[in-house]
């Protein structure tokens, strides 16, 4: 009877062992070309100033951060950006294209499933450095290139 008192306490106590676990993800966006960036999420037509960022040219800018105990699933900046009808890309202050969430071919800009829209999670190359059962650690990368520029200044 003791001896199934003692596995019982040993099992309740095992069994209530939580084994901290750890989440860091980034997302880059690296601007490989000569002209500087401005990334403009929009939502209902309104661009939301606190979501502003701007990259340098042959620079990079850590957008997205997730740091947190346990383990997450790993989600980047197009995740994010999910949350907004499209995204104005501005080079040089000059010229702009617009990245939609949208499918519709009759609309301007660059569609969503094509391989170049900043909002679709599938564009970015995702990286694992080091997972466990328990932890995740890795980045995301969306890199702009010089054709990136050029498309919009058509």
């Amino acid at each position: 009877m003791k001896n199934a008192q003692i596995i019982i306490l040993l099992a309740t106590l095992l069994s209530s062992c939580v084994i901290d676990g750890h989440s860091d993800i980034k997302t880059n966006l690296i601007n490989q070309s000569n002209h500087s960036i401005q990334i403009l999420p929009y939502r209902n037509g309104v661009v939301e100033p606190i979501s502003i960022t701007t990259i340098s040219p042959n620079d990079t800018a850590i957008v997205f951060t997730w740091e947190g105990k346990g383990k997450v699933n790993p989600h980047d900046y197009g995740y994010y950006l999910s949350y907004y009808d499209s995204v104005k890309i501005v080079y040089d202050n000059s010229f702009t294209i617009l990245h939609r969430k949208a499918n519709d071919p009759n609309l301007s800009g660059i569609v969503y499933t094509n391989p170049r829209n900043i909002i679709n999670s599938d564009n970015y190359l995702r990286t694992i450095t080091s997972e466990t059962g328990y932890s995740i650690t890795g980045y995301f990368d969306f890199i702009f290139t010089e054709q990136d520029y050029l498309d919009a200044k058509q």
